[in-house]
């Protein structure tokens, strides 16, 4: 699903006969209509063609809204048991979300199809692993997810089959294309760029000073790799450099 921007009227919602939207002492934004959503939300996401739009909390509720009247359809009886970070629509009309415990799909009317557990091996991740997420979505709805040495890869028909590491012992980012078709792993000192199709690895780069990897969120599967601090290299993903260029920023937070 391609992001768009969504721009909301807020004093036209606020004048609305139901109170839409509040703001909370951190200033984030809570859909309250219908008094479903009673936390800050911490995921949107746009269905564009279909004019809806999906919300997750940070109590672990979905909602789904109406984007024309920004009215409530449903909200969905399963909740998650932390906040939601992912909300991903598949291009088979599932709905995938995600907290750092479990892996919900849903139908479009958000009616339960599966659950598949995520719990991440959380003693294993070393202190330097700079990554908030371990879990990550493509637009087709493959899943991978962290599990300490090894990460699960599932594929958008619920298959589940882990990927194991013979010469990486810790994981200290990884990311996954958006097309589902390649996961990007770094250790202390190499990148791995790894067919989702096979299994097998594409490339290796002997690397190091990474502090995250990131491909692209559109377009050419384009694999942004932070060096250290200062520098951010632009690769393909048959490991071939294509840029270079000045950053300041101590990590790839979108690309």
């Amino acid at each position: 699903m391609m992001a768009v921007q969504l721009n909301i009227d807020i004093k036209a919602i606020i004048n609305e006969k139901v109170e839409n939207v509040e703001k909370s002492p951190e200033d984030k934004l809570i859909l309250v209509a219908n008094r479903r959503h009673h936390s800050p939300l911490s995921k949107i996401a746009v269905m564009e063609k279909k004019g809806l739009i999906l919300t997750g909390d940070e109590s672990g509720y979905i909602g789904l809204w109406d984007s024309r009247t920004l009215q409530l359809i449903k909200f969905s009886q399963e909740k998650h048991k932390s906040r939601v970070k992912n909300i991903v629509v598949t291009d088979s009309n599932n709905i995938i979300t995600t907290d750092d415990l479990d892996l919900f799909i849903f139908d479009l009317n958000l009616k339960i199809k599966d659950k598949i557990s995520l719990k991440p091996l959380l003693p294993t991740f070393h202190y330097m692993f700079p990554e908030k997420e371990v879990t990550k979505i493509s637009n087709n709805g493959t899943v991978v997810s962290l599990q300490g040495t090894y990460i699960l890869h599932v594929k958008p028909n619920g298959e589940r089959k882990p990927i194991e590491f013979k010469d990486i012992d810790v994981i200290y980012s990884f990311d996954i294309s958006m097309d589902g078709k390649y996961l990007a792993v770094y250790d202390k000192n190499k990148l791995q760029i790894i067919s989702l199709k096979s299994g097998g690895v594409m490339k290796t780069v002997p690397m190091s000073n990474i502090r995250n990897i990131k491909f692209s969120r559109g377009g050419k599967n384009r694999l942004a790799v932070k060096i250290h601090k200062k520098n951010t290299e632009i690769w393909s993903v048959t490991g071939k450099k294509i840029s270079n260029m000045k950053s300041i920023k101590e990590k790839i937070e979108y690309f």
